[in-house]
């Protein structure tokens, strides 16, 4: 479990981090298609996009077929660090 002060630390370099890949010119991420990876990035589209945007993006997320999934790097920092911040890891 990580002190108090290790997870401010923790957090404002992922904080840094989100926002110098938002800065980037690309945002892109591939993750390896495992059902594991497709419900961790359900939960963050759900977190992120209105009702009705996270229904269509989820829907063509479960219909991924290939070997990677493509989504955003920032999408699943934003996700991690909201996680930490809930005390959820």
């Amino acid at each position: 479990m990580l002190t108090k002060n290790e997870k401010k630390l923790l957090l404002s370099f992922l904080n840094n981090l989100r926002d110098n890949y938002g800065n980037a010119g690309c945002n892109d991420f591939r993750l390896a298609n495992t059902l594991a990876n497709k419900k961790m990035l359900c939960k963050a589209i759900k977190k992120v996009y209105s009702k009705k945007n996270a229904k269509v993006e989820i829907k063509s997320l479960m219909e991924e077929k290939g070997e990677t999934i493509m989504t955003f790097d920032t999408l699943l920092l934003g996700y991690l660090i909201e996680r930490i911040e809930e005390g959820k890891v």
